[in-house]
């Protein structure tokens, strides 16, 4: 239905149609592809939750795009593909200081309370310097799908400014340092915590969008299939009945032989346009029966049931045109 519709529409060539077909099939790889790798890198902490999703709603509108544009040419296709590639990249190229300083603002307060329970710092200090993660989690919530690299890396810089003017000791500093650069890399339970609440959502979502959408299109291409199929039985059906009943005169092997004539889907649209042509001029079609091969009705109940589509009552139309061909063979006979 799709390649008819192209067809149709844009007049392209056959090759042309293969070529766009080829063109949608690798671009919806590819989404497939870039979804799975987005999913896993979040997993393993390569990028952020954000990114991910990021990433995700970008695949989403690259799906609804290919369903509302079923008749794009293959150059609309690929264009698409750039455009969605372009922004993923640029998701990707961002991410990366995101995620240190994401990771950085998670990771600060267990690496607080892992000093204070060596007796490092006291509760204070962790209390005061609280306020300065709440302030840079509260812009990350705010900038972190319009902030450039350039605003995470500043962003990081003031942290560890802030982390050197608060604690004044250079080993806790030190420390501190090295722990989160330890947790620039490594993925913590909190971080694991935020992606099964904010990615798994969002990819279950994606994932029965894009199971629906195919199961609809699967029902609906196979429900045509079936349609057109029963049609074209019936209309063979009816075509070898009316050419079995049009030889009502002869013997029922002719009428057998009519029949299966009659049912070559070659032979329907002349069979079906005689038809109409006969009901124009006799104001009539004969029919009998299905497939009229005996007068005698069956005696038994079963056996009328199993019969009527095969027994038939002889009117003065069907007696005349068995004259006729009686008459016929005497001729050829003399």
């Amino acid at each position: 239905m799709l390649g008819l519709g192209l067809l149709q529409s844009k007049q392209l060539t056959p090759d042309e149609l293969n070529a766009v077909r080829k063109a949608r099939t690798e671009y919806q790889d590819y989404l497939v592809s870039i979804q799975t790798n987005s999913n896993s890198d979040v997993k393993n902490n390569v990028i952020t939750p954000e990114t991910g999703i990021s990433i995700n709603n970008q695949i989403q509108s690259a799906y609804d795009w290919l369903k509302k544009n079923p008749n794009a040419t293959i150059n609309e296709v690929l264009s698409n593909k750039d455009s969605t590639t372009t922004e993923i990249q640029r998701l990707l190229t961002t991410d990366l200081p995101k995620r240190k300083f994401y990771n950085s603002i998670i990771a600060l307060p267990t690496i607080l309370n892992d000093l204070e329970a060596k007796k490092q710092i006291d509760k204070k200090q962790i209390l005061d310097f609280e306020n300065i993660i709440h302030s840079n989690t509260k812009w990350y919530e705010k900038h972190k799908k319009t902030a450039t690299q350039i605003d995470f890396d500043q962003e990081m810089l003031k942290l560890k400014t802030n982390i050197s003017k608060h604690f004044k000791d250079a080993k806790i500093v030190s420390y501190i340092q090295s722990q989160l650069e330890f947790a620039q890399q490594l993925s913590n339970s909190a971080l694991e915590s935020n992606l099964n609440k904010k990615d798994k959502k969002n990819q279950k979502l994606i994932d029965q969008t894009i199971s629906l959408q195919s199961n609809i299109n699967n029902m609906f291409s196979t429900a045509i299939k079936i349609f057109f199929t029963l049609v074209i039985i019936v209309l063979c059906m009816l075509s070898g009945s009316y050419a079995a009943n049009l030889a009502i005169g002869r013997v029922p092997a002719y009428r057998i032989l009519y029949f299966i004539y009659g049912c070559i889907p070659l032979f329907v649209p002349f069979i079906l346009v005689y038809a109409i042509y006969t009901r124009i001029r006799d104001g009539r079609i004969p029919s009998y029966t299905i497939l009229p091969l005996s007068i005698e009705p069956a005696t038994t109940r079963l056996g009328r049931f199993l019969w009527k589509p095969f027994y038939w009552i002889p009117d003065q139309h069907a007696i005349d045109s068995f004259k006729k061909f009686q008459d016929l063979l005497s001729l050829q006979v003399v």
